[in-house]
C-alpha cells in the first residue's frame, strides 16, 4: 500500500513540476533551454487527467484504509468519538477525490483551460464543513464540565 501511494504522489506531481517550470521561467524571464510550453489545449486536459488521477488515486488509497478500520471499529476498539474522527477523515478524503473527479470531468468537457484547476479551490469550503459537521458531532460525545 506504501508503495501504491508513493507511485501515485510522483504521478501527480510532475504536472505540477511541469506547471511550476513553465509559470517561474515566464514570471521572471529566464533563460533556459527545453523550457517546457504547452501547444496546445489537449495538451492541458492532459495535464489536469493526469493531476486530477494521480491526486484522486493517493487519497481514494487512505479512503480505503479509513473505510477498512471503520468496518472494523469493534476489533480496533474504537470508541465513539474515534469512530466519529474516523468518520471525518473518510469524509476529507471522499472530498478530495469527488473535487478531483469533477475537476477531470469539466478538463474533458469543457473549453476553458482554467476552470478545471480553479475547481480545487473548492477543497477549503468543503474541508471547513466537513470539519465543522463532525466537530459538532465530537462536541456532542464530549462530556459536559461542571461549573
Amino acid at each position: 500500500m506504501t508503495m501504491a501511494i508513493i507511485v501515485l504522489v510522483l504521478f501527480s506531481v510532475y504536472p505540477l513540476k511541469y506547471l511550476f517550470t513553465l509559470v517561474t521561467v515566464q514570471l521572471f524571464g529566464l533563460d533556459m533551454h527545453n523550457v517546457p510550453h504547452l501547444e496546445s489545449f489537449h495538451q492541458v486536459q492532459v495535464l489536469y487527467v493526469i493531476f486530477g488521477l494521480g491526486f484522486a488515486g493517493v487519497w481514494a488509497l487512505y479512503a480505503v484504509l479509513y473505510a477498512y478500520a471503520l468496518a472494523r471499529r469493534e476489533q480496533l476498539q474504537l470508541d465513539a468519538a474515534e469512530t466519529v474522527l474516523t468518520r471525518a477523515s473518510l469524509g476529507e478524503y471522499l472530498i478530495h477525490i469527488g473535487v478531483c473527479a469533477l475537476s477531470i470531468v469539466l478538463a474533458l468537457s469543457i473549453s476553458s483551460s482554467w476552470i478545471p484547476g480553479a475547481i480545487y479551490g473548492l477543497l477549503g469550503p468543503l474541508q471547513a464543513l466537513n470539519g465543522w459537521w463532525f466537530g459538532r458531532r465530537v462536541n456532542a460525545l464530549a462530556p459536559v464540565a461542571a461549573p
